[in-house]
């Protein structure tokens, strides 16, 4: 099968997510990673447990974008940053559906192809990588949980003044998160949604006629 036609056309026929201004935006790169033998793989990193941000944490090479950048560049620079490979190396396939991050900021999602890559890394930033077959991603359905948030309004909120004030601080938002496990490793949250819809593009596109 022909990952990289999958993937472009599935980029071709999705619906953007958002449209923002720069601002506390992140973005991110799926890795994929060709074998000898022609299977592709999905690099994931586990974050470093010195970081004082999601330490432990599985993730996708990405951070924040800087003034003046784009999205794209933002993704090629963590990902070269992180695992030590040259900009040369890295070749986006397309942006796909990105998500909404722990902090309420947007994360921008792109696809990537690393050449000639050996499993390195900074040890800065990661304690480890690992790779799952991307067959195997698009036969696994993910787990599936329901998370609960309450809204807590500002002392200061005029609840008073506004239609329907008086339920302001008693809505109940439910949110489902997928979980993702393989060989000992749990993936969820953010990086969880983000492959989730990326897995569910290349099958919607694997019906399609070319």
């Amino acid at each position: 099968m022909d990952y990289k036609k999958l993937i472009a056309y599935s980029s071709e026929h999705r619906a953007r997510l958002w449209t923002f201004e720069k601002g506390r935006e992140a973005a991110v790169l799926i890795p994929l990673i060709a074998s000898e033998s022609g299977e592709t793989s999905v690099l994931f990193e586990v974050r470093s447990d010195r970081l004082n941000t999601q330490p432990s944490e599985i993730c996708f090479p990405g951070g924040g974008i800087e003034e003046e950048e784009l999205p794209s560049e933002t993704a090629v620079r963590e990902t070269v940053e992180e695992l030590l490979v040259k900009s040369e190396q890295v070749k986006i396939l397309c942006e796909t559906d990105g998500t909404i991050g722990p902090s309420g900021a947007p994360i921008w999602a792109f696809a990537g192809e690393i050449t000639d890559y050996h499993m390195t890394f900074s040890k800065d930033e990661v304690s480890e990588v690992f790779l799952m077959p991307l067959a195997w991603l698009l036969n696994t359905e993910p787990e599936v949980y329901s998370f609960s948030y309450r809204e807590i309004p500002d002392d200061k909120f005029p609840a008073d003044r506004v239609p329907g004030g008086d339920n302001v601080g008693k809505r109940l938002w439910v949110k489902e998160v997928p979980v993702y496990r393989y060989k000992g490793h749990v993936i969820w949250g953010a990086t969880a949604r983000i492959l989730k819809q990326f897995a569910q593009r290349i099958k919607e596109a694997s019906n399609c006629r070319f």
